[in-house]
C-alpha cells in the first residue's frame, strides 16, 4: 500500500458544498447541517467502494457481505473526510473526501483481499486507474439518489444538487438546502367544520 500512498496527490478527490441561506442558524439547524454532510458523505464513500469492488471483479456474495458490514457497523465508524471552512452569513461546509478513502473503507471490511489484490500487478493497475480517472463520476446522480430516500435533517432539506467547476483532480458538487417552515393556521370551529365538509365532497 505504500506506492499509493506515495502518489496521493495524482488521486481524484470530491469536494461537496453544503449551503443554507441563512443569517443565522439555531442550535438544531447547526446540527442539521452537519448530519447532512456526514450522511451524504458516508454515502459517497460508501456507493465508490462497492463500484471499485465492482471493478475488481470481486465475486458476487464478497461485495453483498462487504456492503452488509458497511451498513451494519458504518455508523459507528468515523468517516476519513476533511472539513475545510465553515463560513458565516449565509452558511457553507465544504468536505473534501479524497479517493484513497475508497481503498481504506474496503481495507476496514475485507482487508485480507485487498491486500491480495494489491499484490497482483494487473489488479493494482486497475485500482491505480480508478482513482485517478474513474472514482467520483457518478456523485452528483448518486447524491441525487441519496436525497430522494432521505431529504429532511432536523428541518433543513435539500433543495438542489450540481455540479460545480472545481480545480483539476477534484470533483465539485453543490448541495443547497433550505430551512423548511411551517405555517400555523388558527381555525374557529364553524371553519373546522366547513373545510371537514368540503374534504368529504372531494
Amino acid at each position: 500500500m505504500n506506492s499509493l500512498r506515495n502518489n496521493m496527490n495524482k488521486n481524484r478527490s470530491l469536494s461537496i458544498l453544503f449551503y443554507i441561506d441563512l443569517k443565522e442558524l439555531v442550535l438544531n439547524d447547526f446540527i442539521g447541517l452537519f448530519e447532512c454532510a456526514e450522511t451524504f458523505s458516508r454515502h459517497i464513500i460508501e456507493y465508490e467502494a462497492y463500484v471499485l469492488s465492482s471493478e475488481l471483479n470481486l465475486p458476487y456474495d464478497l461485495k453483498l457481505n462487504t456492503l452488509h458490514k458497511i451498513h451494519q457497523v458504518g455508523r459507528r465508524l468515523l468517516v476519513p473526510i476533511e472539513v475545510l471552512r465553515v463560513e458565516k452569513g449565509s452558511w457553507c461546509i465544504e468536505i473534501v473526501i479524497p479517493g484513497a478513502a475508497i481503498l481504506w473503507i474496503l481495507k476496514k471490511y475485507i482487508n485480507p483481499v485487498v491486500e491480495e489484490v494489491w499484490n497482483d500487478s494487473r489488479l493494482r493497475e486497475i485500482i491505480v486507474t480508478f482513482l485517478r480517472e474513474k472514482i467520483f463520476l457518478e456523485s452528483k446522480r448518486t447524491l441525487e439518489q441519496k436525497a430522494i430516500e432521505k431529504r429532511n435533517f432536523r428541518g433543513l432539506q435539500v433543495k438542489k444538487i450540481k455540479e460545480i467547476d472545481i480545480k483539476s483532480k477534484k470533483a465539485g458538487i453543490k448541495i443547497d438546502l433550505s430551512k423548511r417552515e411551517i405555517l400555523e393556521v388558527e381555525l374557529t370551529e364553524k371553519e373546522l367544520i366547513e373545510d371537514f365538509i368540503k374534504q368529504l365532497k372531494k
